[in-house]
């Protein structure tokens, strides 16, 4: 045998083997990603389609880019760890309602434009919001007549007293403000739907309350109110409060006032007591005096379309006299010391040695120092002292004295009444 052909051959055989069995490999692995395919495409044709968006997301996926309101197709494993991610993350999540979407701006005693309704006899005052209150007499006035006051849209009465005494409290304003920001601090722990349905429910209670919309005053007295307009844009709020006054009292009301204003709107045109004309201090504002009866008229600043305006009262601020039965500029004096009123709206005060009595008396009999004040519903004042010593008589020691003597004496009537009775 040929020792190199041999060889030759056993080469070819050696290489021949070698590129079957690349190509086996080869084809062997093409076959199997292929029943792979398949399979994928079976499992695909058995819960539908499924586009690339929408497969299931890695268990180490941020929370907070899932949708929670989408249908994920996520295994057991997936959903329980995704549960997991959820409730490690709860707190960065942000709140639908933050306390800055609910900051509330505020704006004490803004400026008012104002004008005069002809037809229905009042004053128009608007606010920056174009919200509108009404009033039968100009803003800060005194009248001699009764005196409306009527809120317009997105404006109400807060507060309202007539002689320093509250009659009205009723601010939904506060309540609604209090109640949105406790639920918008609760919110803060992470968003919940239920809770925000029940901010909302809250505020629109709140907003529904029964607002004070108008007053009608006719008693004489210094009456002060406080309004409120809100306007409402989204949780965005702008709360004006506005601060008002007005007076009643008939033209022989007595007043007992030094400074006089004039109504908001207007300037002081003319000023009389008695018929006499009295200089003005400034159109805004004027001294009074003197007492008697006044009349003061009013006319508008710059010419604005107001109508002139007047009113009439009585100054009075002479204080009330106190009549004593007794003189007592001389101190002190003897008691009792009897004193009494004449004018009968008139009161007094009495203070006993420093202390007021809880029950004034118009009799005073007890030894000691009296201060009694007598005053009137202007607040005008006058004011008596006096003292009430003890009587004049024998003086103490004098009295101890006399004792000693006589208990003196009736030892020795006791000595010698014993002696008298050894002799015999």
């Amino acid at each position: 045998m040929d020792l190199k052909k041999f060889a030759f051959q056993d080469s070819f055989v050696k290489a021949a083997c070698l590129v079957l069995i690349v190509i086996l490999s080869a084809f062997w692995g093409s076959l199997f990603e292929k029943v792979q395919a398949s399979d994928s495409t079976a499992s695909m044709n058995e819960k539908g389609p499924i586009a690339e968006s929408e497969l299931s997301p890695e268990p180490d996926l941020d929370p907070s880019q899932v949708d929670l309101n989408r249908d994920y197709a996520l295994t057991p494993e997936e959903e329980e760890e995704l549960e997991r991610a959820l409730k490690e993350r709860e707190q960065d999540f942000v709140p639908t309602i933050s306390l800055d979407e609910i900051q509330i701006e505020s704006s004490e005693s803004p400026t008012l434009s104002y004008s005069y309704d002809e037809e229905n006899a009042r004053y128009v005052y608007q606010l920056p919001n174009l919200a509108t209150f009404y009033m039968t007499a100009p803003l800060g006035a005194m009248s001699n007549y009764a005196v409306s006051l009527e809120m317009g849209e997105d404006a109400y009465i807060a507060d309202f007293a007539q002689d320093g005494t509250l009659y009205s409290d009723s601010d939904p304003n506060r309540d609604r403000l209090n109640q949105v920001f406790d639920l918008a601090t609760y919110l803060e722990g992470g968003y919940d739907r239920e809770k925000e349905e029940d901010m909302e429910a809250a505020i629109e209670a709140a907003v529904n309350q029964e607002e004070m919309l108008s007053l009608n005053a006719e008693d004489s007295g210094n009456y002060a109110f406080r309004l409120i307009s809100e306007t409402r844009n989204g949780m965005k709020n702008v709360v004006y409060d506005v601060y008002g006054s007005f007076q009643i009292l008939t033209p022989k009301t007595p007043v007992a006032m030094s400074l006089m204003n004039a109504p908001f709107g207007y300037e002081f045109s003319e000023v009389r007591c008695n018929g006499r004309k009295l200089p003005i201090s400034n159109p805004r504002w004027t001294y009074l005096e003197q007492d008697g009866e006044y009349t003061v008229l009013f006319k508008p600043i710059g010419g604005a379309s107001l109508p002139d305006y007047d009113v009439s009262f009585v100054r009075d601020t002479t204080p009330p006299a106190l009549y004593f039965t007794n003189p007592i500029e001389k101190n002190p004096v003897e008691g009792p010391v009897s004193y009494y009123l004449k004018d009968g709206t008139a009161g007094i005060r009495v203070y006993w040695n420093s202390q007021l009595l809880a029950e004034p008396i118009f009799t005073a009999t007890a030894t000691g120092r009296y201060v009694v004040v007598a005053y009137d519903r202007l607040g005008n004042e006058s004011e008596y002292e006096f003292e009430i010593e003890n009587k004049r008589g024998m003086p103490l020691w004098q009295y101890l004295v006399i004792l000693v003597i006589l208990i003196a004496a009736a030892l020795l009537v006791i000595i010698f009444s014993h002696r008298s009775m050894r002799i015999i």
